[in-house]
């Protein structure tokens, strides 16, 4: 019985840190959320700054006639829309801070905005987490909290079972028995006094055997423990199947994304690019408004695929760490879980 509470604790002790790697897995990727839609702020006041200097530019081109209203109208509408993304990224980055903060347990200080002492990270241009795939899955099999359980669970099954068997084997009992009694039958004082005085006393000493016989509880109880044993273990081995199979896909979205994340960049440089050489070519009259703005876009877009597969990295190198069971190391935290002795 010791043995088996012993057991149970541990596999509790396993379930608190697999909570808590989920828990702190939740905080990291609410962390890098906000930081991405903090720099897709900043980007769209960026865009609003390009905005803002093309409607100038379309203004002053009309006045000495190298431009026309339809120019100038077009700059304001791209104004407009620059405007619009501000809004929604500012909605979205207060959305996101909000599910940071209740995570963290603190409620928002306002409707908007970032408190400046609490203000977040930006992300890397790439990451150098990418472990061999061999040493991600031994590592996942080894720290994994789920596995552990469950084998503490066969560990308790197996007691279970040792303790089915032991109701089934003879027993062999040593009795001892004794007794003081005095030996006087008319006063009560003097029977109290003769039993103190050991005038009076019984002793026996005994062994009783026991041995079941036909006994099909004891029999049908130990036949379940030995089914309930061959259960877990084939639950284990369903549960080191699944996390392989997780592992596995983890290990290639991460590499996969590291892929995007690389195409991402040069995208953006290559739109960058284009989208000076349209510049030039409308300053020196060789290219239409319409084909600056509709480069502007391109690169707006092609910024936010960006930051999306920076995000999109992260959260592949969260989860894979969590699956790995090195969230911890991987940010430097040493939390108080239950110590099993």
């Amino acid at each position: 019985a010791i043995e088996r509470a012993k057991s149970r604790f541990a596999a509790s002790a396993a379930g608190v840190e697999e909570v808590v790697l989920e828990v702190l897995a939740q905080a990291e990727l609410s962390y890098w959320q906000v930081s991405r839609w903090q720099e897709q702020l900043e980007l769209n006041n960026s865009n609003l700054e390009v905005a803002e200097t093309l409607l100038e530019e379309a203004r002053e081109r009309e006045k000495v006639g190298m431009a026309t209203n339809i120019e100038v109208l077009q700059a304001e509408a791209f104004r407009a829309e620059s405007k619009e993304q501000i809004i929604e990224s500012t909605r979205e980055l207060g959305d996101a801070y909000d599910r940071l903060l209740a995570i963290m347990g603190i409620l928002p200080d306002s409707a908007y905005g970032i408190d400046p002492d609490r203000g977040v990270e930006f992300m890397g241009e790439s990451g150098t987490f990418m472990p061999e795939f061999e040493i991600a899955v031994q590592t996942a099999i080894e720290r994994d909290p789920s596995l552990e359980a469950q084998s503490l669970l066969i560990e308790q099954r197996r007691w279970d079972k040792v303790s089915a068997q032991n109701s089934m084997r003879p027993n062999l009992d040593l009795v001892v028995a004794g007794a003081y009694s005095g030996v006087d039958t008319e006063s009560a004082p003097d029977a109290y006094s003769n039993a103190l005085e050991r005038d009076g006393h019984f002793w026996s000493v005994g062994l009783e055997f026991s041995m079941p016989w036909n006994n099909r509880q004891d029999k049908a109880n130990l036949r379940i423990a030995e089914r309930e044993v061959d259960r877990e273990l084939l639950r284990y081995d369903e549960l080191k199947q699944d996390l392989y199979r997780t592992v596995r896909s983890s290990w290639r979205a991460l590499d996969a994304v590291r892929q995007s994340l690389e195409a991402a960049q040069l995208t953006v440089s290559l739109q960058e690019a284009t989208f000076e050489r349209e510049k030039s070519k409308y300053e020196q009259g060789l290219s239409a408004f319409r084909d600056v703005l509709e480069s502007q876009r391109d690169l707006d877009q092609a910024r936010g695929r960006l930051l999306n597969a920076k995000l999109s990295r992260l959260s592949a190198e969260i989860e894979l760490s969590r699956l790995m069971g090195i969230l911890f190391e991987r940010n430097q935290i040493s939390p108080e879980l239950p110590e099993v002795n």
